[in-house]
C-alpha cells in the first residue's frame, strides 16, 4: 500500500505556510502477484507435456512371415463404420462390417481371446474420407483391449 508521510510545515519566500507530503510505496503486494504468475506459468506449461501412443513398427532387415489366417486388417470407410478383413484384404477369410465402436470393441475382443499374443498382427488401412478422430478411436479401443497397436499400411484403391 502507499503511504503518505507528513513533514513539518515549511515556508516558501512569500511566507506562505506549505506542507511537504512524501509518497512511499509498499510494493510487496505486486512482488506477490509476480511470484504467482510465475508459479502459475510453470504449472501450466508442465500439463502441456505431449503424450503420444507409439506404434507398433516393423524390424529392420528381412520380412517377418505372417500367418494369413491371424491377420486382422481394419479399413475405416471415412465415416464411422470399419469394414475387417481377417486374412488378406485381397483375398479376404471373412469380412466384416461394423458400425459402432462397441460392435468394433466386441470385435477386437474376440480376436485378443482366439489369437496368440505373438501371432497378432493388425493392419490399419484409411479410404480418402478417413477422419482423424475416427483413428483416435480405433486406437483408444485398441488400447482399452489391450491389444498393441497395428501398423498402418497403404490402401491400394485398385482392389
Amino acid at each position: 500500500m502507499a503511504a503518505l508521510i507528513p513533514s513539518g510545515p515549511s515556508r516558501n519566500k512569500k511566507g506562505q505556510t506549505k506542507y511537504a507530503h512524501s509518497t512511499r510505496v509498499d510494493l510487496t503486494p505486486m512482488v506477490d502477484l509476480g511470484f504467482l504468475l510465475i508459479s502459475f506459468f510453470v504449472f501450466t506449461t508442465s500439463l502441456q507435456q505431449p503424450k503420444v501412443m507409439t506404434l507398433l513398427e516393423p524390424a529392420d532387415g528381412p520380412p517377418t512371415p505372417v500367418k494369413t489366417s491371424t491377420t486382422l486388417t481394419i479399413r475405416q470407410n471415412g465415416t464411422a463404420s470399419w469394414t475387417i478383413f481377417t486374412g488378406k484384404a485381397d483375398k479376404p477369410l471373412q469380412i466384416q462390417e461394423h458400425n459402432s465402436l462397441e460392435s468394433l470393441r466386441n470385435r477386437l475382443i474376440q480376436y485378443q481371446r482366439q489369437t496368440a499374443p505373438g501371432d497378432q498382427m493388425i493392419l490399419l488401412q484409411a479410404g480418402e474420407q478417413t477422419r482423424f478422430s475416427h483413428w483416435v478411436d480405433l486406437l483408444d479401443e485398441m488400447t482399452v483391449c489391450g491389444i498393441r497397436p497395428g501398423h498402418f499400411a497403404e490402401l491400394d484403391e485398385k482392389k
